[in-house]
């Protein structure tokens, strides 16, 4: 495992929202590519989680978005970051240079889009383990994926993530398990999946199989970019919990309603 220091440079350069607009970001393959692009019937996606695609979007500077209702998004933190040592809360941050596509798979057409009014509330620090960013859109989907808010998922359990990885339309990520963390193990607060992701990936929602509802926001993954331009090959990525966040209080103080 690479040391702290050395993951938390590889974070800067390959995760910053800025930064991957400009470099090639680590493959954060996990053995296999199992990644599947999204039909735009949905026939190759579980029933379960069919309803809830309308509700997957795409920024349009780069990172995956989900719409939770009531006209409120979520997405990691850092698709909005361009400092990366800020590791302060901001609130009520300007947001209409973005716009959100719905539920764009290959070949769809007039997909539904939204504009962002506002990020009410975003914060990236590794000191925190947090990594998120909450928006209020105009135009919401009607569909919507709600938020595990009380229990954490166990170590072993079955998740999936739908994203946009490296620009190509919703892709899936197909099933996957929440890994053990061992004593050699950096960022530990942190949710270690083996969900396969790209850049683009980023602020996707982390679905728990069983409840089909929102237990993490995918941050990184710990492949890294060499020299010469190739790639070590990533063994694990790293999501925030949506239980170790304050994102519960900061929406029920900006007027959503938890139900």
């Amino acid at each position: 495992m690479k040391t702290f220091l050395v993951l938390l440079t590889v974070v800067f350069f390959k995760i910053s929202f800025v930064q991957a607009q400009t470099t090639v970001d680590p493959d954060r393959i996990i053995g296999t590519n199992d990644l599947v692009l999204v039909k735009t019937d949905l026939s190759n996606i579980p029933v379960k989680f069919k309803s809830s695609m309308a509700a997957v979007g795409k920024l349009s500077s780069g990172c995956t978005v989900t719409h939770i209702g009531q006209g409120y998004a979520v997405t990691a933190g850092h698709c909005f970051w361009q400092t990366f040592f800020d590791e302060e809360l901001k609130l009520n941050e300007k947001c209409s240079d973005e716009t959100i596509t719905w539920a764009w798979t290959e070949g769809s057409t007039n997909n539904k889009t939204s504009q962002c009014l506002e990020v009410i509330a975003m914060q990236r620090s590794e000191a925190d383990n947090v990594d998120f960013a909450i928006m209020k859109i105009s135009d919401a989907p009607t569909a919507q994926i709600e938020i595990e808010w009380k229990k954490k998922p166990k170590v072993g359990s079955f998740v999936t993530i739908f994203s946009y990885p490296e620009e190509a339309p919703l892709s899936w990520s197909k099933y996957c398990r929440i890994k053990k963390i061992t004593g050699k193990d950096v960022l530990p607060g942190l949710m270690h999946h083996v969900c396969d992701t790209l850049a683009g990936s980023s602020g996707a929602a982390v679905l728990d199989v069983v409840s089909g509802k929102i237990v993490g926001l995918h941050k990184s993954g710990d492949g890294e970019t060499l020299e010469d331009g190739t790639t070590t090959p990533a063994v694990e990525n790293y999501a925030m919990y949506i239980t170790q966040s304050p994102m519960r209080n900061l929406l029920i103080k900006s007027g959503y309603i938890i139900k």
